[in-house]
């Protein structure tokens, strides 16, 4: 039998198994809500991921992910995204159309950019970029008006986007100060 012949699974946890490849038969697994597959040894995910349209969770924290499909842009109802300590160079243009998200982790990755469609993600409120490569943040994280914490230390930044200084309901800015020479939006004193 197929593994996607579960597809009335809601949850499945499939982390510390040493995976290195999944089936594209995972697509099938329609039911899933809630999918953990980290500390593994993955470096692709299949094209199919972006079948499991009632997925809110996604973990692929500790593996060796290079890329992430397109097609994760599909996934409307995902709220919370963990990509943690991959190899992760960056996102794909279509995970800003995977506008449920609330939290999303890519730190301890390799990236050096961030995609200008991050900022669709209005109902973002956690925010992990830590520990990358990134020189700059995109303008349009000023949508996310929703954020109340960002964490971008560790990372070369040149600067910060004035635009942050729209996020109002943001409680934590984690920066490196060599990052910064003025807070955006602050007052001249």
């Amino acid at each position: 039998p197929s593994i996607g012949q579960l597809c009335q699974i809601q949850s499945m946890a499939l982390d510390f198994n040493q995976l290195v490849t999944l089936p594209n038969q995972l697509g099938e697994m329609t039911g899933l809500v809630t999918l953990t597959l980290s500390n593994n040894l993955l470096k692709v995910l299949p094209s199919s991921l972006g079948n499991l349209q009632n997925l809110r969770k996604l973990d692929l924290t500790n593996n060796e992910l290079r890329s992430i499909p397109q097609t994760i842009g599909f996934l409307r109802l995902l709220a919370e995204l963990y990509l943690s300590n991959n190899q992760l160079t960056t996102v794909p243009t279509t995970v800003g159309d995977c506008t449920s998200l609330k939290e999303m982790d890519l730190s301890e990755n390799v990236m050096t950019a961030i995609p200008v469609e991050i900022g669709r993600l209005t109902k973002m409120r956690q925010l992990y970029l830590n520990q990358n490569g990134l020189k700059t943040l995109p303008p349009s994280m000023g949508t996310m008006t929703l954020l109340q914490e960002l964490n971008v230390a560790g990372n070369p930044l040149t600067g910060l986007p004035t635009e942050l200084g729209n996020i109002q309901k943001l409680k934590s800015l984690i920066v490196d100060a060599s990052a910064v020479s003025a807070v955006p939006g602050a007052m001249d004193s």
